[in-house]
């Protein structure tokens, strides 16, 4: 599956870690998720959401970042695609 995400314009400086979460919801920023197609007049027949990252070569992951080149300015916007 690919996710494409918006450019963020941060900048993660040398030395500096960066984390990804996968997750099924962020609540209370969005409402919760059932995980079923039944209609959602009560949360009784909800199931829980498993997620999986595959870390193997025969099922790579891949976080993909671009690189700003030296001296490119802080102020750098991508070209519109």
């Amino acid at each position: 599956i690919t996710l494409p995400l918006v450019s963020t314009a941060l900048m993660i400086n040398k030395g500096h870690r960066l984390g990804v979460t996968v997750t099924s919801s962020s609540y209370p920023s969005f409402e919760v998720h059932p995980n079923t197609w039944d209609a959602i007049d009560s949360y009784d027949k909800a199931k829980v959401a498993k997620n999986a990252v595959h870390l193997s070569a025969e099922h790579p992951s891949r976080v993909i970042l671009p690189v700003l080149a030296p001296g490119v300015s802080k102020d750098y916007t991508p070209p519109a695609k």
